[in-house]
């Protein structure tokens, strides 16, 4: 009758274990790599004895480099990953409940810090990241008068035509200004913000009415610029998203105006974001708002496409000399209203947010300024059109029309 043997784990290597394991692990840590391998060895004795010697070592070396304080002995566990976790999960949960003003305190801290980092990157995705909702959006650009201070203020209509002339490297451009609108009828009377533009406006930005139509040239003038384009929001707020609203005369400042066409959902006006409602300028040239020294308004224009924004500023700025001169002609018939004459050697080009030149100390200049691109307003968190509003909420040196 033959005898099972029971393997016996490798004796050198138990030995090393006894000599070198802190006392108070030494039992449990043999005991265990003892019970693996003969449970291993009758199946795979090299490997079990190749593991016995892997786990000895593994044991071992850590332990020269630890605190005598450390055990050897590690509570063992037959949980996976997921089990651990839940668990962990479990104790945390079951430690929170037990310290309730302490969880409390923490529910609170991480709603507020989440909610406060929200709205803050709600506010700064479409100022900062995202791209302007515009096609080839990279070529819209403002232009600006520089004010005899040296800072920037609205342009004037008269400069607007200067440049529809004259400016070879703009492909549209457009006027647009601040209009308080209350809207009158058979609900209750309902106060908004829109802007009075020229009829370019939305061509320029390369957007089109959801329904109806755009402004014509036709409209921009002082005897037919009665009719009105809603956002969506006024359209479907006020009128009922009813698509017969076109045509419809309704009562805007006490003026009767007709509704011809309603702006896509989607449409974002960077420009003056809380507009609703939009009509034309209708400026006629050389009218009381239309004057040279009337710096109420915001242009916008689109560069050609194949044009660099450095050859559209190269152009615009080196403009002014010539519009100078009819400035000066201007000042003379307004009996000099405040604006001094300068000799066109005292007139310099500003490129880039930079001078290329010096003024002649003490006087004014009349400098025109193209930004690289609109999303410039965006990155320097609004000083070009913070500093717009600010300027054009009182009206400098001219009247606007705001019925």
């Amino acid at each position: 009758m033959t005898t099972l043997r029971t393997p016996r784990a490798p004796g050198i290597a138990v030995r090393l274990l006894e000599t070198f394991l802190p006392a108070d692990s030494r039992e449990i840590v043999i005991g265990d790599l003892v019970e693996t391998f003969e449970a291993e060895a009758a199946r795979r004795p090299i490997a079990a004895r190749l593991r016995f010697w892997r786990e000895t070592f593994g044991a071992l070396l850590p332990l020269q480099f630890a605190p005598p304080s450390v055990s050897a002995y590690n509570t063992p566990s037959l949980e996976t990953h997921v089990q651990s976790f839940i668990a962990d999960l479990r104790f945390a949960v079951r430690a929170l409940a037990r310290a309730r003003g302490f969880t409390l305190l923490c529910t609170l801290t991480l709603g507020l810090a989440i909610g406060a980092t929200a709205a803050i990157f709600s506010v700064a995705n479409p100022l900062l990241l995202a791209p302007l909702p515009y096609p080839d959006a990279n070529r819209l650009v403002t232009v600006w008068d520089r004010d005899p201070g040296g800072g920037t203020s609205r342009t004037t209509y008269a400069t607007y035509l200067d440049l529809r002339h004259d400016a070879k490297t703009l492909e549209r451009s457009a006027m647009l200004a601040n209009w308080d609108v209350t809207i009158f009828g058979e609900q209750d009377a309902e106060r908004m913000q829109g802007s009075r533009v020229t009829w370019e406006f939305f061509r320029t930005l390369g957007a089109r009415p959801m329904l109806g139509r755009d402004f014509l040239e036709s409209d921009d003038t002082p005897d037919n610029s009665n009719v009105v384009i809603l956002s969506y929001g006024l359209w479907a707020r006020r009128f009922g998203s009813d698509s017969s609203v076109l045509g419809r005369s309704i009562d805007v400042n006490g003026v009767r105006r007709t509704i011809i066409g309603v702006m896509p959902a989607d449409f974002e006006n960077v420009l003056m974001p809380t507009d609703q409602i939009w009509r034309p300028l209708g400026y006629a040239p050389g009218g009381d708002s239309a004057c040279r020294t009337c710096h109420h308004l915001v242009m916008l224009a689109r560069v050609k496409a194949g044009v660099s924004q450095a050859a559209a500023a190269q152009e615009t700025n080196a403009l002014p000399g010539i519009f100078f001169q009819k400035a000066n002609a201007d000042v003379e018939l307004d009996g000099g209203n405040g604006l001094d004459a300068v000799e066109p050697d005292a007139i310099h080009a500003l490129g880039h947010g930079k001078h290329m030149g010096r003024a002649h100390t003490g006087r004014p200049q009349a400098l025109m300024r193209i930004p690289e691109r609109l999303i410039d307003y965006r990155n320097s968190c609004g000083h070009l059109f913070g500093h717009a509003h600010r300027v054009g909420s009182r009206i400098s040196r001219g009247r606007g029309n705001n019925e």
